[in-house]
């Protein structure tokens, strides 16, 4: 993995986005049953024995400089690896790592485009400030088992986390280097978000809401909660890659797209 570009360093976000994602997913996946990750230089792949989503996959491909039988061969290895996976797995093709070649290479055999999502960054500029949120709501950091119970609870239910992989959320939480909010209505969990440092940039993800408590400001203040965490732990960026849903919220705080993802999955032909 490339050195990092300083922190404040506009033309180097979009590497340092991917280069702290990155070593964020690379320290959840070893705490799923089964989990590891792999660094070749070129590529980063993780495996786990879960169906976890975005437990298994290249979490990152850089494709720029590949060309001809060598560069076909490298990406055919890393391939192979992941076959070898029982639970679903994605390539993430990031644009500005040589993505056009990637993902005419995957395209190639068989893949196809599964989502494509904005990765963006909002300077962690201003002092910190006490979120605000509608009236009955609060959220707090997880602390207590009932509070872990809870998180894992509406972090599968808001995520739609597939059944046989919700045995495993309470393993989230515990990532180093990181902490996993839990909001509640009137007492009643309804909604979730997680923050983890990567070399002075926070990192938000694993944000969700219950659907019957969506479009009341709920998700705003989490990311808001955590945004004031961030900024009193001295944290000068954060980095997220927001969903459709999420995207508009992301814009009105202030971030702005700095890369883009695109996970691929192999196609019926291939997968058989």
């Amino acid at each position: 993995m490339p050195a990092l570009a300083d922190v404040c360093d506009a033309t180097g976000r979009a590497s340092r986005a991917d280069a702290v994602l990155t070593m964020v997913q690379s320290r959840l996946i070893p705490l799923l049953p089964d989990g590891s990750v792999q660094d070749t230089g070129r590529a980063t792949w993780s495996l786990t024995s879960v169906p976890y989503p975005g437990g298994s996959g290249v979490l990152r491909y850089d494709a720029r400089g590949s060309a001809g039988p060598e560069s076909e061969r490298e990406l055919d290895t890393c391939l192979a690896v992941m076959s070898t996976s029982d639970a679903p797995w994605t390539v993430k093709v990031w644009d500005h790592l040589g993505g056009d070649v990637l993902r005419s290479q995957l395209e190639g055999r068989g893949f196809l485009v599964q989502s494509s999502r904005p990765v963006v960054w909002l300077d962690l500029s201003g002092p910190v400030l006490a979120p605000l949120g509608p009236p009955g709501t609060e959220v707090r950091e997880v602390g207590s088992a009932q509070d872990l119970r809870d998180w894992a609870t509406v972090h599968g239910r808001a995520l739609d986390v597939p059944p046989a992989a919700r045995a495993v959320l309470t393993a989230a939480p515990r990532t180093p280097s990181s902490l996993s909010l839990l909001a509640l209505v009137d007492g009643r969990p309804c909604g979730v978000l997680s923050l983890a440092s990567a070399d002075g940039v926070a990192v938000l993800y694993h944000l969700g809401v219950l659907p019957g408590a969506r479009r009341r400001g709920l998700g705003r203040l989490l990311v808001e909660t955590a945004i004031a965490r961030a900024r009193a732990r001295g944290m000068r960026a954060c980095v997220a890659v927001p969903s459709s849903a999420a995207s508009h919220l992301a814009a009105s705080l202030g971030a702005v797209e700095v890369a883009r993802v695109t996970d691929m999955v192999p196609g019926p032909a291939r997968a058989s």
